[in-house]
């Protein structure tokens, strides 16, 4: 019964509601800026949230088995800091400040100053933080770096966004944005001690005589960067092995934090600086080398492929670079289109790929089809 009721209060977290209000919003502005730049839209409303779904779950039913099993509990007062700052950081519009080190991160901060704002919380949210406390509450924040990483598994070239702008040159130029948004319904237990108001209403067990309450905690994770000079997913793979690397170490200095303390303290700082030392070598790497997403006087550059389109069925990547089709040459939109039309039951295209070889790929070609096969490009080489 206590777990029924635990499921059903999940539902009365506000933040499980902001979690679709922020997918709709994004993802409304989103399709607005697609068809504003390529005259239509190019992914589906909520897209923002497509692939997580089953993932989120089965990462969400581990860390619930973890956390139930090493009876990992929290405090009300560490919860409703989450819930607040995940709030907060949401207002900004960017998934990428949902993400663990800053959500954990602030709320760790905040609690450092707890003896100066206690006398004002209701006894609801007064505790006595402990070291175990602080150990579990940054250890967290390890485990969750370390989910974030495992959501960037899900990356795929053709469920990221492409972006066209017009560059300093004045050229079109492209680039592709990772923005998604996973919901983890995570299981908490906590201790109720003597806090009877709780037990009307709030799912509550006993054992050995304590009584223990049962949360689910609708956890936020968000990802978003924007990536010109290499495809998204060798991207993800890049940053997955460093936050996985920023994960471990943030779990090991909170969990050496029992023999020193000073180092729990220690492991927060570690989370923070180094989320934003790769924030810092992504930039980098994009302002020092080419763009794959510039026009291409070869032909047309690949920036977007629709997924399960005609071209996704082709093979054909982004960054990539249509020369001809059914034998004519192409250079932007128009003739692709044109060249598409000479032969409406069967389609034949010449490629230069991302190592500058030459490569062939066809397909018949069905009424309905995409008139672009699923294609978005960069054009205006000159």
């Amino acid at each position: 019964m206590a777990l029924l009721k635990a499921i059903g209060w999940f539902f009365v977290n506000p933040l499980f509601y902001w979690f679709f209000i922020l997918i709709y919003i994004s993802s409304t502005k989103r399709v607005e800026k697609e068809r504003l730049t390529f005259g239509y839209k190019v992914f589906p409303t909520l897209d923002e949230w497509y692939g997580l779904k089953r993932i989120g779950l089965i990462l969400s039913l581990v860390l619930s088995i973890m956390f139930i099993g090493l009876g990992i509990f929290l405090p009300p007062l560490l919860i409703v800091l989450l819930v607040i700052y995940s709030l907060l950081f949401s207002l900004t519009g960017k998934f990428s400040w949902l993400n663990s080190v800053y959500i954990f991160g602030a709320s760790s901060l905040t609690l450092l100053f707890y003896p100066y704002y206690e006398s004002y919380l209701p006894d609801l949210l007064k505790v006595t933080l402990t070291l175990d406390h602080w150990i579990i509450f940054t250890s967290l924040m390890g485990v969750f770096i370390l989910a974030e990483a495992f959501l960037l598994t899900r990356t795929r070239d053709d469920q990221t966004f492409p972006e066209r702008f017009v560059g300093a040159r004045g050229k079109q130029v492209g680039q592709h944005r990772i923005k998604k948004l996973a919901l983890l319904p995570v299981l908490f237990i906590w201790p109720i001690g003597d806090l009877d108001v709780f037990f009307q209403y709030w799912p509550v067990f006993d054992y050995q005589g304590e009584s223990y309450g049962l949360i689910f905690f609708p956890l936020l994770l968000g990802l978003e960067h924007v990536i010109r000079t290499r495809r998204p997913k060798v991207f993800s793979q890049w940053l997955l092995k460093r936050l996985s690397v920023l994960g471990m170490s943030v779990i090991i200095l909170s969990l050496m934090g029992f023999l020193y303390a000073p180092l729990i303290l220690l492991s927060i700082i570690v989370g923070l600086i180094g989320r934003e030392i790769l924030l810092f070598k992504t930039r980098q790497h994009e302002a020092n080398h080419p763009t794959l997403y510039g026009p291409s006087k070869e032909g047309l550059k690949v920036l977007g492929v629709h997924p399960f389109s005609p071209a996704s069925e082709m093979g054909i990547e982004i960054g990539e670079v249509i020369t001809k089709v059914n034998g004519h040459k192409v250079s932007n939109g128009d003739e692709f289109y044109e060249a598409l039309q000479s032969n409406l039951a069967f389609c034949k295209i010449d490629i230069y790929n991302l190592d500058g070889e030459i490569r062939f790929t066809q397909r018949a070609y069905y009424e309905g089809d995409h008139h672009q096969l699923g294609l978005v490009f960069v054009e205006g080489y000159s």
